[in-house]
């Protein structure tokens, strides 16, 4: 719960930007508590409505953190879409092939 509140204030402090929440992610004491930060942001990016962000952020996360960063991303892009969004344009933003493909699939 601790680690979960902290991620959530690193949020609003990144203003968006990929680099900054890696980079503030990067100060937990653990890669699973970093790789936890990275997707808790990425989630926190889409459901605000940033269509690109999220994206990024996923594609830098290392392997052990990709389902859920991923996971959180995919389950909310049917829940925050907005009206005539596209959402299998959507996964063309994935940048990892294996990815897009799932998420292709799904929608």
């Amino acid at each position: 719960m601790c680690y979960d509140g902290l991620a959530r204030q690193i949020h609003p402090i990144t203003r968006g930007e990929t680099e900054k929440t890696i980079e503030l992610c990067s100060l937990m004491p653990s890669e699973e508590w970093k790789n936890f930060c990275i997707s808790v942001n990425a989630g926190a990016n889409y459901s605000v409505g940033d269509r690109n962000v999220p994206f990024e952020i996923c594609a830098q996360i290392s392997e052990a953190g990709k389902e859920d960063c991923y996971g959180r991303i995919l389950s909310q892009m049917i829940s925050y879409a907005k009206p005539g969004e596209d959402i299998k344009a959507l996964c063309q933003k994935i940048s990892d092939a294996s990815w897009r493909q799932r998420c292709e699939a799904m929608f």
